[in-house]
């Protein structure tokens, strides 16, 4: 969104259910090229996350 726009972007919200982190990201569209890009932010953003797990396929 620039200045003076308005509009509701979609946003990205994943919740880790033990450690209670919650980590969030707006994203430009809801094509699935931005969702798997959002979900590796969040992902590689959490530090105790095992490596295994952001290998890419």
């Amino acid at each position: 969104m620039g200045l003076g726009q308005t509009g509701r972007p979609p946003v990205l919200v994943m919740v880790a259910g033990y450690s209670r982190v919650i980590t969030a990201r707006m994203l430009p569209s809801r094509q699935a090229a931005d969702l798997v890009s959002g979900h590796w932010d969040l992902l590689s953003g959490w530090t105790a996350v095992n490596s295994p797990v952001l290998i890419p396929l």
